[in-house]
């Protein structure tokens, strides 16, 4: 992990991610409500990266972090801003996926919890599962 205390919430339909102490890091990829989304944040130690069904939704630069403090799923230390909805499921690796890699686990997941349909029509993984 390049950063300890990185945020993954949704706020006001829109994906986000947010440092410790609240600074944030990108705003991308407008949510439908009531809808299943995949969604995905990735840390290369200098950019963190949005996808949402696949598809990049955003970048940004970032400056790495060395702080203490609690990781927290589903929540936030603001009001109204904490989970109103459902998580399927969480994966983490500790390791940066290549692109291949991380197109397998977006198509597992998408093939999962039956979202292929919402993959692009380019992604591998759209007509088939891995």
């Amino acid at each position: 992990m390049y950063y300890s205390l990185i945020k993954f919430y949704i706020y006001n339909n829109n994906l986000q991610t947010a440092q410790y102490g609240n600074t944030n890091l990108l705003t991308a990829g407008v949510l439908v409500s009531n809808t299943v989304t995949l969604t995905e944040s990735t840390n290369d130690g200098s950019t963190i990266y949005h996808y949402v069904n696949g598809s990049i939704a955003g970048s940004n630069s970032v400056t790495p972090y060395s702080g203490s403090g609690n990781t927290v799923i589903g929540a936030r230390n603001v009001p109204d801003r904490g989970l109103n909805g459902f998580i399927y499921e969480i994966v983490t690796y500790n390791t940066i996926l290549t692109q291949q890699q991380r197109q397998q686990v977006q198509g597992y997941l998408a093939w999962k919890w039956k979202l292929q349909s919402s993959l692009p029509s380019s992604h591998p993984y759209y007509l088939f599962p891995p």
